[in-house]
């Protein structure tokens, strides 16, 4: 009778003990990741984004999260990107960002400065009439590029060398 008990009391026990691991595995898994209010994060397999998709923004706000590997601010207000705009903001752990529909007019030189894991940008259909040869070199890793939707005249120089590049 005495082995019964301890029977039960172990599966008791055991039961407890996966209920509050699925517990705490559906709470990391739900997460409350801190975002601005013009923005909804995410992780979805096994990537963190931040949407901040027509909140009419006219820069790259502070308060994404520093960890957010994908970004998309496409159809706001942004014209210009800055000199180190993502360092500056933490946001060095970037692999994809859209930004198509904006204003964007003007990429300073080390606008991507520090953004060294960029994999995809979205630039198409923007006001870009430029780029300077030197516009991506800091970024590496960059495969895919979408410029289309600009009039672009594109000075001479190794703007395109990016051996990463696919063209």
């Amino acid at each position: 009778m005495q082995k019964m008990g301890l029977y039960y009391l172990h599966q008791w026990l055991l039961t407890l003990l996966l209920l509050s691991t699925n517990c705490f595995i559906f709470s990391l898994s739900k997460s409350n990741v801190i975002c601005p209010q013009y923005c909804k994060c995410s992780i979805s397999l096994g990537m963190r984004s931040a949407t901040c998709v027509g909140q009419r923004l006219s820069n790259i706000e502070t308060g994404v999260p520093s960890n957010v590997q994908i970004l998309d601010i496409s159809n706001n207000s942004i014209s210009t990107l800055e000199n180190e705009g993502f360092k500056n903001l933490q946001l060095t752990s970037l692999y994809k960002i859209q930004l198509q529909y904006n204003h964007i007019g003007t990429i300073d030189l080390h606008a991507f400065l520090g953004v060294t894991e960029l994999r995809i940008l979205d630039l198409s259909y923007n006001h870009l009439y430029y780029l300077l040869p030197a516009t991506f070199e800091d970024t590496p890793q960059l495969r895919s590029l979408y410029l289309q939707g600009n009039r672009l005249k594109i000075y001479p120089g190794p703007i395109l060398t990016i051996p990463s590049l696919e063209v």
